[in-house]
């Protein structure tokens, strides 16, 4: 059975940098977009997810809107959910992992994403 990654970022550059190198490392996985919270959310009964992660930053409705919704359904609560998003300061980042994990992200990761950030990811996810 093929394992399923959903990217939900309201930038396409952004999801297309991500897909890039998550297929370099695992060209097995597939991947599926989502430019808004509502897209993921319509995904998500379409097709069985082994891991979503989403920017917390997206003009409607944040990552944090997506993580709550994730975590409140008893079909999706146990699917691995990693929150990223670029900031300014080691400060912000900190801030941002902290409410991830308070609000039952599986982690938090600071953009741009890196081979070992993936890596990380991935392992941490099953995948």
């Amino acid at each position: 059975v093929q394992r399923c990654v959903l990217l939900v970022d309201d930038q396409p550059l952004q999801i297309r940098m991500l897909s890039e190198r998550l297929m370099a490392l695992r060209p097995d996985l597939a991947l599926l977009e989502a430019h808004s919270v509502d897209k993921a959310l319509e995904h998500l009964p379409a097709r069985s997810v082994d891991l979503l992660i989403c920017d917390v930053r997206m003009p409607d409705r944040d990552g944090f809107e997506l993580l709550a919704q994730v975590r409140a359904s008893v079909v999706w609560e146990s699917t691995p959910l990693f929150l990223v998003s670029a900031t300014e300061s080691a400060a912000e980042s900190e801030a941002l992992h902290q409410r991830s994990a308070r609000e039952g992200a599986d982690g938090f990761f600071t953009k741009p994403l890196t081979r070992t950030d993936l890596e990380d990811l991935l392992e941490q996810a099953g995948l």
